[in-house]
């Protein structure tokens, strides 16, 4: 290590805690970014001012996606602790819902390259499917929305910007960008898909996470700067999050060269050695 001159740090867990918080909800219309820390005392209950049939509806989504699933997944963690604030509130356990439809669900886990995980619930002849994911992409599949009254329209132009630019808030203060949304159609299939399904999405709200910095990583990162080293540093997440952690921790993103990593990935080897590699910090 005494040659050393660049670290590539990984971001989530080792620039950042290992714990996430839920921070913010857009929800019917609506940004709540003052939400009560999630971490505090376990009977604060929240209220929103969304219809009912919308709350039920995110509720539904969160619980068929983290009530069981499988490992110690934290984004999975920071959003439960909606199931907990609102049940008493909207008299809903989402979660004993979800546990009822054991038999007839199956579940699809994190896609790295659709950034989403997903739960397909069948009653009857309705297929219901539950998203959740990065809300640059899963945005990109929905055709209609949830509004404040709890009813479904298209999701037009301007609506779309709309969210666009809540969830770019959201981002631009450093939160992990989570989109909730469902897809649901009647069929006839006896048996549960093979597949996430790819049918259009019906976008219900975002919720902004946030991932603490750990305490000592601006002096580790402004020592090893001092000493020469370059520090770069690796994340899944959008950029306009990535940017502000990085910049949290020290990192300089003004004068380097910051970069989303299909950008990269389509860049021929030159171009990299050439123009990517003695600039880039954030990837």
């Amino acid at each position: 290590m005494g040659g050393a001159t660049t670290i590539c740090s990984d971001k989530t867990g080792t620039l950042t805690m290992s714990n996430m918080y839920l921070r913010a909800l857009y929800l019917g219309g609506n940004l709540y970014d003052d939400l009560p820390a999630t971490n505090g005392p376990a009977n604060t209950d929240w209220t929103i001012d969304a219809a009912p049939a919308t709350v039920h509806m995110l509720l539904d989504c969160v619980a068929q996606n983290t009530f069981d699933a499988q490992g110690h997944n934290k984004t999975n963690t920071a959003l439960s602790v909606l199931t907990d604030k609102f049940k008493r509130c909207y008299s809903y356990d989402a979660v004993e819902a979800a546990k009822a439809t054991a038999n007839s669900r199956v579940r699809f886990p994190f896609s790295s390259v659709k950034k989403r995980s997903s739960v397909v619930v069948k009653t009857g002849n309705t297929m219901r499917h539950y998203v959740i994911g990065a809300a640059e992409l899963v945005v990109q599949s929905c055709t209609h929305v949830y509004n404040s009254a709890g009813q479904v329209e298209p999701l037009t132009g301007a609506l779309r910007a709309q969210f666009e630019q809540a969830s770019n808030q959201m981002m631009s203060s450093g939160l992990r960008t989570v989109a909730i949304a469902v897809g649901e159609r009647t069929t006839n299939w006896a048996e549960l898909p093979h597949a996430a399904p790819e049918d259009p999405l019906r976008l219900i709200g975002f919720a902004g996470i946030e991932e603490p910095l750990r305490p000592e990583v601006p002096s580790a990162i402004a020592a090893s700067q001092r000493a020469g080293i370059r520090v770069m540093m690796l994340t899944g997440d959008s950029l306009p999050t990535a940017q502000n952690i990085a910049k949290r921790c020290g990192i300089d993103i003004e004068k380097g060269l910051a970069m989303e990593g299909g950008v990269f990935r389509a860049m021929s080897d030159h171009e990299v050695l050439a123009t990517v590699l003695p600039r880039i910090t954030v990837l």
